[in-house]
C-alpha cells in the first residue's frame, strides 16, 4: 500500500505540468532621465498574453498588442505615434517615437 502511494506522488510530479499564468501585471517606472516629450514617468498595466490584450492600463493609454513572441510583446501608440517593446526576460519596457526613446524597468 505504502508503495502505491509512493508511485501515485511520483506520477503526479512527472505528468504535472507548469501552470504559468497568461496574465501579467506591471508597474513600470522610467529608468533613464532623458528629456523626452513623454510627460509620464511610470505606469502599470496588465496584460493578457494569451488572448494578446490589454485588460487595464493607467497613465500611459492607447497602446494596442501588435505582436507577442517568446521573449516580446510588441505595441503600437497611434494616437502618439510610438511604438514599444516590452521584454519579458528582463521586465524593460522601451518606447519608440520619431524624437525619443524612454526605457522604463517594470516589476
Amino acid at each position: 500500500m505504502k508503495f502505491l502511494n509512493i508511485f501515485f506522488v511520483l506520477l503526479i510530479f512527472i505528468f504535472h505540468k507548469n501552470v504559468e499564468s497568461k496574465i501579467i501585471e506591471i508597474s513600470c517606472f522610467k529608468l533613464i532621465n532623458s528629456e523626452s516629450e513623454s510627460s509620464y514617468y511610470n505606469f502599470k498595466k496588465k496584460i493578457n498574453l494569451e488572448l494578446g490584450t490589454i485588460i487595464q492600463q493607467t497613465d500611459t493609454q492607447f497602446d494596442k498588442i501588435i505582436s507577442i513572441s517568446e521573449r516580446t510583446v510588441i505595441f503600437s501608440n497611434t494616437v502618439f505615434e510610438t511604438y514599444s517593446v516590452f521584454d519579458l526576460t528582463s521586465y524593460i519596457w522601451t518606447i519608440y517615437s520619431e524624437a525619443y526613446i524612454d526605457v522604463f524597468r517594470c516589476k
